[in-house]
């Protein structure tokens, strides 16, 4: 017994703490994750073939399990399949990536349009911004990939248009793949700060002008992937 009886509780009666909740996910949604990371960072490369027993080896999973992951990266774009020829990853043409962005430009935007007349969904942008601007370099190039691309989803998603979205969703995977390039040159701090000031005209109300900043904003990025290309 203390001198405090305040502190004289019984295990059974002390507050019960909120017990930290794990997401589960399974063997081939891990696997699609891990993949996914492996092809944004660079560690597999445009060109590279994926060997199904090697890589079931390597990574300790049966070969089905693989297998299915593989099936899921090649219908998200991120890996392509012939008969005969088994599975790799893509290799991007400077004609691959100006069709990607001239459609995606499109997608947003019709968004971004949107999206300046309704002031209450603009949060949902930001919050995606403030996801991207707490990662540094230690994250890693995939992960700063994705939330460079979440902020263009919520941008897209705020338009409340699943045609837009499932539009824009269809081309994502062969945009991040072009990103590949881009750890060169950018880092999460830089897209952190380019997509506020991209929020800052949006929350300005003006359309014209968010369009405008829209434009200049993948014309930027898309010039220096394709200044990369032509060097390398």
């Amino acid at each position: 017994m203390s001198d405090n009886p305040a502190l004289d509780v019984t295990p059974s009666e002390m507050p019960r703490q909120p017990r930290a909740t794990l997401e589960r996910v399974t063997t081939t949604e891990a696997l699609v994750r891990a993949l996914t990371r492996q092809i944004l960072d660079g560690a597999i490369s445009g060109g590279d073939h994926l060997r199904e027993v090697d890589l079931a080896d390597e990574m300790g999973v049966s070969r089905q399990s693989l297998r299915t992951a593989l099936i899921e990266l090649v219908h998200m774009g991120l890996l392509r399949r012939e008969a005969h020829r088994g599975v790799w990853v893509p290799r991007l043409t400077r004609g691959d990536i100006e069709d990607l962005y001239d459609i995606r430009t499109v997608i947003e935007s019709a968004a971004i349009r949107r999206l300046t007349k309704h002031p209450e969904r603009w949060h949902e942008v930001e919050d995606a911004i403030d996801a991207l601007a707490r990662l540094d370099s230690a994250a890693g190039w995939g992960a700063i990939v994705e939330a460079d691309f979440a902020v263009h989803r919520a941008l897209v998603a705020t338009a409340r248009s699943p045609r837009l979205s499932h539009a824009h969703e269809m081309l994502c995977a062969e945009t991040r793949l072009s990103l590949v390039r881009a750890q060169h040159f950018w880092t999460a701090e830089y897209l952190a700060a380019e997509h506020r000031d991209l929020f800052q005209v949006i929350a300005s109300g003006d359309e014209d002008a968010a369009d405008q900043r829209l434009h200049e904003h993948l014309r930027i990025g898309l010039d220096q992937i394709l200044a990369d290309l032509s060097a390398s």
